[in-house]
């Protein structure tokens, strides 16, 4: 196909010039809307193709819209009450957040727990050496007092 506007030479099928970008006008004729034949004129090959084609749906596109479907206010409130639960909540996490079948808004809120979970151990962790260090010569001031005089 030649370009109009710049005149470089597309392969067939193209749709913009590869040269200037320009939008290509087809020479050919476009193919007008097809006209079904009515069932009654339909001989039985072109029955059976087309209930095929209506009854057959992809079992990969079902399970995506399962999967990315958003949560409902119940579903929400009982992964919430869940997570009150002192073992369970931690092996619902682990569970949710590395299966592949789970729901995908459940599977990036389990995610996103586990996260902060690390990081208020990581917090709590660092606050009680700091309170170590700050309540240290205090205990130490306490211990003379309380052991010296006893011995």
């Amino acid at each position: 196909m030649k370009c109009t506007s710049c005149g470089a030479e597309n392969p067939d099928g193209m749709v913009f010039c590869c040269e200037c970008g320009a939008k290509i006008e087809s020479t050919e004729p476009k193919p007008g809307p097809k006209r079904k034949k009515s069932w009654a004129k339909q001989d039985a090959s072109d029955v059976a193709s087309a209930l095929s084609e209506k009854t057959e749906a992809p079992k990969t596109q079902v399970a995506v819209k399962d999967r990315s479907m958003p949560f409902g206010v119940f579903h929400f409130i009982s992964v919430f009450l869940l997570m009150f639960l002192p073992v369970i909540n931690i092996v619902l996490l682990f569970r949710w957040a590395f299966s592949k079948r789970i729901n995908l808004n459940l599977r990036n809120y389990s995610i996103a727990m586990l996260i902060l979970l690390i990081f208020a151990i990581v917090v709590m962790v660092c606050l009680g050496f700091w309170f170590a260090g700050i309540y240290q010569p205090i205990v130490d001031y306490l211990r003379q007092i309380v052991v010296e005089p006893a011995s």
